[in-house]
């Protein structure tokens, strides 16, 4: 697979090879899934933050 693409305000026009694009594909679902467990991690410190406020304890 290879892909053209422009950027709409740009006149520059990329032509990727297709290991390029695989390459590029790869790179966006790791990042996908490093986005995931980062805010699957902040969301449980912000629930367990929240809990400790109910009883009492303040964490920083």
């Amino acid at each position: 697979m290879s892909a053209t693409t422009a950027a709409p305000d740009c006149d520059v026009t990329l032509r990727l090879s297709p290991e390029t694009v695989e390459q590029i594909e790869f790179l966006a679902q790791d990042r996908d899934e490093i986005f995931e467990e980062a805010a699957t991690r902040l969301l449980c410190e912000q629930a367990e933050a929240e809990a400790g406020r109910r009883r009492g304890y303040i964490y920083r």
